[in-house]
């Protein structure tokens, strides 16, 4: 049987960049793409296609939930901690699109760069957007959980004070599982002091943007790929989540109950 042919691009070898700057501008795309919530397997390839493109040799690149390595032929293997990661899917799709026009060979290296910064300088959504989304969403899930409509405004008014007091807990970087276990509970107390006909609905309703879904489906999405390590971090990572917001709606309502004398369901 005879060989397929080979695509002419395929024979093609780009002229080696210049090590330094290759160097910095792979690990700038990858620590970006991790810091803004990119799959494990998607920032690896991302980085490796990158250094490829521009004539990098003897690649190898390594990605955790929260760290990089790096090492590329000529140069010192470098390491990037990312303790923290957000979600910004904008700027991963304008990451994902510019390595496509650099394995185009559209794009020189220089560009490439400032390109990058770019990417990086661009705003998170406003945050009356982040409000009215977690106001709007608490309503919905209290709803689509069996609420009445007569607890609409209750849900709405408990999404805005809860997306106030994440931003406040962000700005005083508090810890993301007290964060959780706070929010859990000022959810809970809320709906206790405000007279909601469906009480359960409302709490699991405003519970929703505090729940680990990102990381739940990031963890089984790595499992997938084989990448076990990272899959049980964020594995973790999302028990322990799902465990604070249990945790804090459970000593609300146990230590409401104990006070008004009520036991709840």
């Amino acid at each position: 049987m005879s060989a397929a042919p080979m695509n002419p691009r395929q024979l093609e070898t780009p002229p080696p960049a210049a090590g330094e700057e290759l160097m910095n501008l792979v690990m700038r795309a990858g620590k970006l793409l991790l810091e803004n919530g990119a799959e494990v397997f998607r920032v690896q390839q991302t980085m490796d296609i990158i250094a490829r493109s521009y004539g990098g040799q003897d690649v190898n690149i390594y990605v955790l939930t929260n760290g990089l390595y790096c090492s590329m032929e000529g140069q010192r293997t470098r390491v990037a901690y990312v303790p923290e990661a957000t979600t910004h899917l904008g700027r991963v799709a304008e990451i994902n699109d510019l390595s496509r026009r650099i394995a185009a060979g559209k794009v020189p290296l220089a560009e490439a760069s400032t390109r990058l910064e770019e990417i990086a300088a661009l705003p998170p959504t406003p945050a009356w957007g982040q409000v009215a989304a977690c106001a709007g969403g608490s309503a919905c899930f209290a709803i689509l959980f069996g609420g009445v409509w007569a607890d609409v405004g209750w849900a709405l008014l408990i999404g805005v004070l809860l997306q106030l007091f994440l931003f406040g807990a962000a700005r005083l970087r508090l810890n993301k599982i007290f964060t959780k276990l706070v929010g859990a509970g000022l959810v809970a107390a809320l709906a206790v002091a405000l007279p909601c006909q469906g009480m359960d609905q409302v709490i699991i309703g405003c519970l929703m943007p505090l729940t680990p879904g990102i990381a739940l489906t990031m963890s089984i999405r790595d499992f997938i790929n084989g990448d076990y390590l990272s899959g049980t971090i964020r594995l973790i990572d999302a028990l322990l989540i799902a465990g604070s917001i249990a945790c804090g709606v459970g000593l609300v309502l146990v230590g409401a109950g104990s006070l008004l004398g009520v036991v709840f369901p």
